[in-house]
């Protein structure tokens, strides 16, 4: 299924209940870096993820049950070092997008420079017209 304008509109029309359901948890969640520190930021991902265990019928919140639980101590060490893997995983987008856009590359080293390439940011001279 192809995600035009007109197709999230048609979902939203025929999901209201879930997607808003959905959505609240997901700002939960962005709140959830708002906190003061990680013993509250603890308290509130417990919350959350007690919450999602409460939801019955809807196994997709179930799965996020499962990747939040996972990945608790990953999602609380923001608040020790203030880092987020955010760098690296905008990196391997790009590296993603272009070894779509190179099917067909026979020769491998082309393909490496052209990952390179797009990896490098582009840093063009202010020209004044004046």
């Amino acid at each position: 299924m192809a995600f035009g304008r007109g197709s999230i509109t048609e979902m939203f029309d025929r999901h209201p209940r879930r997607l808003a359901l959905y959505r609240r948890y997901k700002e939960r969640v962005r709140l959830l870096y708002e906190a003061e520190n990680r013993g509250q930021a603890k308290q509130m991902l417990d919350t959350i993820i007690a919450d999602l265990n409460a939801e019955l019928g809807d196994p997709e919140l179930h799965k996020w049950v499962r990747t939040l639980t996972k990945r608790q101590n990953n999602i609380l060490l923001y608040f020790d070092t203030g880092m987020t893997t955010a760098i690296a995983e905008g990196y391997n987008n790009v590296v993603k997008m272009h070894k779509r856009i190179s099917f067909g590359f026979k020769n491998l080293d082309t393909y490496i420079k052209k990952i390179m390439l797009a990896l490098v940011p582009c840093r063009f001279p202010t020209l004044h017209t004046y």
